[in-house]
Parts: C-alpha cells; sequence; structure tokens
C-alpha cells in the first residue's frame, strides 16, 4: 500500500476493551489528542463500554466488531476458539469501507488487527504494553517463539512503552523497534491537601501513602499489606491507602489481614476511582510495590504532581524514577525495606518535596502527553509515505495463513497432541 497524502491520514486504533485501565486510557489519550488536521481518527472497540463513551463524547468515530483475546488471563477461559477467520473478515471490511491508512493495535493479547491488516495490504503498528515472558498473569498457549515472529512479521513498527519492553523481542529487523514513553497531560489539579483526608477521615498531622492498582498478585497487594503492617510497629501518625479495582477473592484476602493485623484504622481501601490525580496530589508519597510493572502511568501521575515515589525494581520503573534523586527503586517483595524508606522520608519533609520536584522536573523533560501524541504522529506520517515491498507483503499474508491455520487446528480435539509437530513446522517456515 501506498499513501501519496501526508495529510488526514486515516488512523484506526484497535482496543482490546472499553474498561478504564493503563492500556484504554492511554490509547483513549493519543486518540482524542492527534492532529485533526492531519489524522483522521477510527477507533474499534469488541463491544460498548466507559472509554468507548468518552471517545464517542469526544467527537472520535466509534465502531463496534467481535474480537476475542489471543492471549489472556490465567483466570479466564481457555482462549481457542475457531471463528477467528469470521472475526478477521469484519475487521478486514472495516479497514476497506473506511479507507484505513494504517492499523494501530493496542497491546499484544489483540490479533485480528494484525491479520486484518496484512490481508488488506494496510500499515500495521503494534503497541506492545506488555512483557510477555514468564508473565505473572498472562497465558500463554502458543509458544512465545511463536507469538514474536507473529508480532515481527506482521508488523511495520513495533512501538514498546520502555526499552523494558522492547528487550524482550530479538527481531531480525532491529529497525522495526521503537520505545515511545506513555504521557500524561500536565496536572491542572488545585492544591487540596485535604481532599484525602476527607475521603478517609483523616488528621491533618496524617502522613498518607498511597499506592494505585489492580488489587492483584502482580501489582504486589500483599508486599503493601505486609509494609504497612511492620510501619505500624514504629507508632507513627502513618496511613496506608490503595485505590484500584479488585477480585472478590483478593479483596477478601485484603481485609482479612487488616482485620488480622488490627490495622484497621491506619490501612484504608478505596477501590476503582476516578479521581486518582486529585487522591495521590493530596498524598505525601506513592509507593509502587508490584512485581511486575512494563512502565506505570501512576508513577508519572505521582511525578506530575511532585511527590515522591518508592517502588520496586520491577521493570519499567527504573526507566522513570531516578534513585535517590525523584524516589527509590528497591527489590521486590522487600516490606522491610520499603517500611525503612517510608519511614526515612516520613521524618524529612525537605527530602520529600526535594524529591517532588526533581520529579516533576523528569515528567516535563520525558513524560508528557505531547510528547508521546507527537512521537507517534511523526510514526503514522513516516509510514504512510512508505510502500510495503512485495516481499514483506507475501511473509505477512503467509503469517496470517498461518494463524488462521493454527486456530483452525486449536479447534480440534487432538490440539495437544499436535501443537508440539505444528509449531516446529510452522516456526521453521518463517
Amino acid at each position: 500500500m501506498y499513501n501519496m497524502k501526508l495529510d488526514n491520514i486515516k488512523i484506526l486504533l484497535v482496543s482490546h476493551s472499553p474498561f478504564l485501565n493503563g492500556a484504554e486510557i492511554a490509547l483513549y489519550n493519543l486518540a482524542t489528542n492527534l492532529d485533526k488536521n492531519k489524522f483522521e481518527v477510527h477507533m474499534v472497540f469488541p463491544f460498548d463500554g466507559p472509554i468507548a463513551a468518552m471517545a464517542k463524547k469526544a467527537g472520535i468515530f466509534c465502531h463496534f466488531t467481535p474480537m476475542e483475546r489471543w492471549i489472556r488471563f490465567v483466570s479466564e477461559r481457555p482462549n481457542v476458539n475457531c471463528e477467528l477467520s469470521q472475526r478477521v473478515d469484519k475487521l478486514c471490511s472495516l479497514i476497506k469501507e473506511l479507507g484505513i491508512d494504517i492499523v494501530h493495535s493496542n497491546t499484544s493479547v489483540l490479533i485480528e488487527g494484525a491479520i486484518a491488516a496484512a490481508l488488506t495490504n494496510t500499515h500495521h503498528v503494534w503497541h506492545i504494553h506488555e512483557f510477555l515472558k514468564q508473565h505473572p498473569e498472562l497465558r500463554l498457549i502458543f509458544p512465545i517463539e511463536y507469538v514474536y515472529n507473529v508480532i515481527e512479521q506482521l508488523s511495520d513498527k513495533v512501538v514498546s512503552v520502555s526499552d523494558f519492553v522492547k528487550s524482550q523481542f530479538e527481531f531480525q529487523d532491529k529497525g522495526k523497534l521503537v520505545t515511545v514513553y506513555n504521557g500524561i497531560e500536565e496536572s491542572h489539579v488545585l492544591n487540596q491537601n485535604n481532599y484525602i483526608r476527607e475521603h478517609c477521615n483523616l488528621n491533618e498531622s496524617d502522613l498518607i501513602v498511597i499506592a494505585v492498582g489492580l488489587l492483584s498478585r502482580t501489582k504486589g497487594f500483599t508486599t503493601f499489606l505486609e509494609t504497612a503492617n511492620l510501619t505500624a510497629k514504629a507508632e507513627r501518625n502513618i496511613k496506608f491507602v490503595w485505590v484500584g479495582g479488585n477480585s472478590s477473592n483478593s479483596l477478601r484476602m485484603f481485609r482479612r489481614f487488616v482485620k488480622k493485623n488490627n490495622l484497621e484504622n491506619s490501612v484504608f481501601y478505596l477501590g476503582h476511582r476516578m479521581d486518582v490525580r486529585q487522591l495521590i496530589e493530596s498524598s505525601d508519597m506513592l509507593i509502587c510495590t508490584s512485581i511486575l510493572e512494563t512502565f506505570s502511568l501512576t508513577i508519572v501521575e505521582a511525578m506530575s504532581v511532585k511527590k515522591p515515589v518508592i517502588s520496586t525494581n520491577c521493570g519499567g520503573p527504573v526507566e522513570t524514577i531516578l534513585d535517590n534523586h525523584t524516589g527509590y527503586l528497591i527489590p521486590i517483595d522487600d516490606s522491610s525495606k520499603m517500611s525503612e524508606l517510608i519511614l526515612e522520608l516520613s521524618g524529612n519533609k525537605q527530602k520529600r518535596e526535594s524529591m517532588g520536584k526533581n520529579g516533576y522536573k523528569q515528567f516535563m523533560e520525558r513524560f508528557t502527553l505531547d510528547k508521546h501524541v507527537t512521537s507517534i504522529g511523526h510514526l503514522y506520517s513516516e509510514l504512510s509515505g512508505r510502500y510495503i515491498d512485495n516481499d514483506a507483503l507475501r511473509s505477512r499474508f503467509l503469517t496470517a495463513e498461518s494463524i488462521l491455520q493454527v486456530y483452525e487446528k486449536a479447534s480440534s480435539k487432538n490440539w495437544s497432541e499436535m501443537k508440539e509437530s505444528l509449531f516446529s513446522k510452522i516456526l521453521n517456515r518463517m
């Protein structure tokens, strides 16, 4: 495909869900901030939901077509669905109908956009938010080498949200790989020191430590609780607040720990909230207890409101936090070290403020939404004027066909028996 125009480039942003999670919010921010004089932006979702509603309200063209994850959470049902070809056909029809120039798949967990782009000779950008190797919660029923090969073969560019994410790929064509950090708008939150105190009925003298994320193993909520328990023994006026959604099991574990250790007056759970930045802004520091983070918009949000951050060294945070300058990096699962540093910062307001100012400077230099959108926009403009040569077209088409073959085989009762030999043959051809 060749596009002579460098204006009015038609982009189809493929979202795996319409919910208010990190990757979806990042995609929404991109869609609503791209230059409307250069880009005509469309978004496609598997079904309607909050982000889709926000996008429609913002004037973004929104479409809905069936899509399912080929990479799922362990708790979800097996991701073998023999109707992939029908789902791809519907997306191909949408691409042709709209005259799309570039398909942008947001996250590795959906494959329909990549296949549809290949079958319609359309440029494809694959935006990777996940680190798939040894992921604690994602399940790959296909060999990881095959997944990585598919991502390379079906993409003109693979955008990683951090160098940590990019490091998982060993592409033959290194030119396909690029890191673009997620960004957020500069904070316009007013200084509301009592905002979170009013929500939790806390005193002005209380020092507030906040954590944000899904109440899950990956986000390390048990380390958060152990840290709070250790810190409480110091008998300081330090309060811990967790903000984010949950599963019924994780919430039961959270509440059971709090009750067992008599932490009802020092540990608070606020659930899913839309006012996260206000809550962070009215706290004293943010902690990240994750065992895996590929970037963490939450850390960037804390930096944008001049708050110090203590985080586990769990991947992406090493690229956002300057250790001992904007915050601290500690080993994963080290609640003792986390508690020690919280106590240190709690007694040193000057250091908290200094780290917060340093973090804000780091945010303005590297992690603004404007920088993110500009980088992606340049990438689109570059691709829109580029041929997909015949060899690349052929390779992409054969890869797309092989995936459809795999899914057809995967619906067989003998899938587990034939899987090893099938992938051996496919990988040898790729």
